[in-house]
């Protein structure tokens, strides 16, 4: 018998007249790790609730045909005994915490009680969890003085700490930085080979092709493709349906246009399928010239940064320090200038004081030392309120931030408070709607719209208040390649209107594409700082930084080439050219 069965599942929301699952036909098997993949909207997280239970137990609506856990009907199995059998985290790490626990210890702690187990045998199941997430050390923190990518781990070891046969997980690595997200899928491998059923939704399609067995694409509420990573992630149906396919796999596509691809070689999933087929072209065109390491160029925007000098400061912070309540000291000694009209990206691990930075900007939260600049306006000397005319932020967890009866409404709430006239408010909320593909949606209540949808509403908020400064908090976490595009454009809109940008981000390769220059956090102190290419070419310091480079470095670097790519377009080009 399998894992998980389910036969002919349909469901339908409440409130909704189409169905977001359609004859659903899907046998797991033990010790399966099934990817699910499709466009934000097509069904994945509604699958996810489906195959642990939360529906039809929280999750109300309609629904026919069944579901087997472990052969337990979920529709006549309590949610209590299901849970017994399947771990699950959700997309929003924050609506899983219990709200009633004081210490990342308790909050494990939480769902062992409630299942009954022996008060002797809870601390090695806790230690071990908090082990495999990365969170050992952790234990006397509160879940609430955690960020977003740690209260994600967390999520992760509430469920492992139960010790479930199979787990359902949606979107675990959304807010983790790469190397936490690469450390969580290790542990997931690890369970699934000590035979765990495992059922992952997930975008970053790049880990998918490392660790998946199988993977079923979903479109508009419909199993369309099945089958082995190979074949699946290099179906060329993925990017018309909003998936895309791995940087790997479009640059060997590229390839193949210009004859650097053999036509009848598969398309590489990942970094050793492209370096594999990569290589003898790089080996020829080497010869060519008689080199050993690299290819000559002239082109000048490999030979210098994508920065100018700083001319008209437009923020700046000097010195600053923070410390939280509970002792955890965020940033140490951060000194950064910001010109008017940059765009820049700041990185770094979880808890490397990212977001504390942020939130300086618009004294939210307020250094205990140093100071903090906006304009002429020191930001010690005003509220949140006032700097809010200045400069919009976008919360990494969108459900702090939304709270109006409809979208059009929250949306206009940050202009309305600017004191804005009618007309203008009008204008700037359907551009910003627009812009992010909410437009239809404006009258619908923002807490019904999906992750991504709620991400998307709160970029619109931010856009909308119409502020020489943005600062936007993990942009891209939950969002589809589609989205990801949209949210490029977006930058790029904002780029010829000459707005200063703060984007604070894991997604290091959306910032190897869309941002000049760059900014690497490390344990509250800034290690790396100028143009995203230079930057990114320090191998060393993101060696210490314990991050990974964009793929397309990595792909760089395994074939020994002395530039650093930061496209698929970019290194296929100059393979080309030096041919």
């Amino acid at each position: 018998m399998a894992e998980i069965d389910v036969h002919d599942l349909t469901y339908t929301y409440p409130l909704m007249q189409q169905p977001a699952l359609r004859g659903i036909h899907l046998s797991i098997e033990k010790g399966e790790l099934l990817a699910v993949i499709g466009a934000n909207g097509s069904g994945k997280s509604t699958l996810c609730y489906a195959l642990s239970g939360l529906i039809p137990h929280f999750f109300r609506g309609n629904m026919s045909g069944t579901v087997l856990i472990a052969g337990q009907d979920t529709q006549k199995c309590p949610l209590g005994v299901l849970m017994q059998t399947i771990g699950v985290t959700l997309q929003n790490p924050a609506s899983q915490l219990s709200g009633v626990r004081y210490t990342v210890y308790e909050e494990v702690a939480f769902g062992l009680e409630n299942l009954g187990i022996d008060p002797s045998k809870m601390p090695e199941r806790i230690e071990r969890a908090l082990g495999l997430v990365g969170l050992s050390g952790l234990e006397g923190r509160s879940p609430y003085h955690l960020s977003g990518g740690q209260q994600q781990r967390l999520a992760l070891a509430c469920a492992l700490a139960m010790q479930p046969k199979a787990l359902v997980l949606d979107e675990p690595t959304a807010m983790l930085d790469p190397l936490g997200g690469q450390a969580i899928i290790d542990a997931i491998k690890a369970l699934n080979q000590e035979g765990a059923t495992v059922v992952i939704a997930e975008n970053r399609l790049e880990w998918i092709a490392e660790f998946a067995s199988r993977v079923v694409v979903l479109s508009q509420g419909e199993i369309i493709f099945d089958g082995s990573p190979q074949n699946i992630l290099t179906a060329p149906e993925l990017p018309r349906l909003g998936v895309g396919w791995t940087r790997f796999t479009q640059a060997a596509y590229r390839g193949r246009e210009r004859g650097l691809w053999p036509q009848d070689r598969p398309l590489p999933v990942s970094l050793a399928q492209a370096t594999a087929g990569f290589r003898q072209v790089v080996m020829e065109r080497k010869m060519a010239h008689g080199l050993q390491n690299g290819l000559p160029t002239d082109r000048a925007d490999f030979a210098r940064s994508v920065v100018d000098q700083p001319t008209n400061v437009d923020v700046r912070l000097t010195d600053v320090h923070f410390t939280y309540r509970d002792g955890v000291r965020a940033l140490q000694n951060v000194s950064l200038r910001i010109d008017a009209g940059e765009q820049i990206a700041v990185v770094g691990q979880n808890g490397s004081g990212k977001t504390t930075l942020a939130r300086t900007l618009n004294a939210l939260l307020r250094p205990q030392q140093g100071e903090v600049w906006v304009g002429n306006r020191c930001t010690a000397l005003y509220t949140t309120a006032k700097l809010a005319r200045w400069i919009a932020y976008m919360f990494q967890n969108p459900d702090e931030q939304l709270f109006q009866r409809t979208l059009w409404d929250e949306v206009a709430f940050g202009p309305r408070n600017l004191g804005y006239p009618a007309e203008r408010i009008y204008s700037l909320v359907e551009k910003a709607l627009a812009a992010v593909g909410l437009l239809e949606e404006k009258r619908a209540n923002p807490r019904d719209l999906g992750f991504s949808g709620r991400k998307r509403a709160a970029l619109a908020c931010a856009l909308a208040m119409d502020t020489p400064i943005l600062a936007l908090d993990e942009p891209t976490a939950g969002l589809d390649a589609m989205e990801t595009e949209m949210l490029s454009n977006v930058l790029r809109q904002l780029r010829e209107q000459r707005r200063t940008i703060l984007v604070i981000t894991h997604d290091i390769d959306f910032v190897a594409e869309n941002l000049p220059r760059l900014v690497l956090l490390h344990n509250g102190h800034i290690l790396l700082e100028g143009g995203t290419r230079n930057t990114l070419a320090a191998t060393d310091e993101w060696m210490a930084s314990g991050l990974h480079p964009p793929h397309m470095v990595r792909l760089g670097n395994a074939l020994g080439l002395a530039k650093t790519y930061l496209t698929p377009e970019e290194f296929v080009d100059d393979l080309s050219a030096r041919g």
